[in-house]
C-alpha cells in the first residue's frame, strides 16, 4: 500500500465521524510520520506493514475522540494530551489534563527527585568551576605579575 493509498483510506473512514479538523490534523501526522520514517531509511513497506490497516486506526481515532460534547449544535473536542514528537529521545515537554510533564528520556523532571537532581547539578557544576579556578589562580596571578612587571619596565 501507498502513502496516498494509506491517507485517502484513513480520510475515508474518518469523514462523518469527526470533525474535518481533526481528520486534517490526524493525516498531517500520519503524512509527517511516514514521512520521517522513511527519511530515517525505513522502506514505505515497513513502515506501512508497522502502521497497519488504516480503517483500524480511523477506528481508534473515533473512539478516542467520542467525548465530544455538544451545546447548541457548536461541537467542542477534548484533546487529552498535546504532545511534541520528537523521535531523537532526549528532552520531551507534554501537557495534558494534570499539566505538564517534564522529561530527559524516561526521566521526569518536574518531579521533586528530578528538582532535586537539578540542583545537585547546578551544584556540582558550581564545585567544578570553582576548582578549576582554583587551580588556574597561581598561574593567572603569576601572569598577572609578569605583565605588571613587563609594563613597569617598558614605562623606563
Amino acid at each position: 500500500m501507498s502513502k496516498e493509498e494509506f491517507l485517502d483510506e484513513l480520510r475515508i473512514a474518518l469523514q462523518g465521524e469527526v470533525s474535518q479538523n481533526e481528520i486534517s490534523e490526524n493525516l498531517e501526522y500520519y503524512d509527517r510520520y511516514i514521512a520521517s520514517e522513511i527519511r530515517k531509511g525505513r522502506s514505505i513497506e515497513s513502515v506501512m506493514e508497522e502502521l497497519g490497516n488504516p480503517r483500524l486506526i480511523a477506528r481508534t481515532i473515533i473512539d478516542t475522540h467520542s467525548n465530544v460534547k455538544t451545546s447548541n449544535s457548536d461541537t467542542y473536542y477534548s484533546q487529552d494530551k498535546y504532545t511534541e514528537d520528537n523521535s531523537t529521545g532526549g528532552f520531551q515537554a507534554e501537557y495534558g489534563n494534570n499539566g505538564w510533564d517534564v522529561r530527559f528520556g524516561k526521566f521526569k523532571l518536574n518531579t521533586w527527585y528530578g528538582k532535586l537532581l537539578g540542583v545537585l547539578f547546578v551544584i556540582m557544576c558550581l564545585v567544578v568551576l570553582g576548582l578549576i579556578l582554583n587551580l588556574l589562580f597561581p598561574f593567572i596571578l603569576m601572569g598577572l605579575a609578569i605583565w605588571f612587571l613587563v609594563v613597569l619596565l617598558n614605562k623606563r
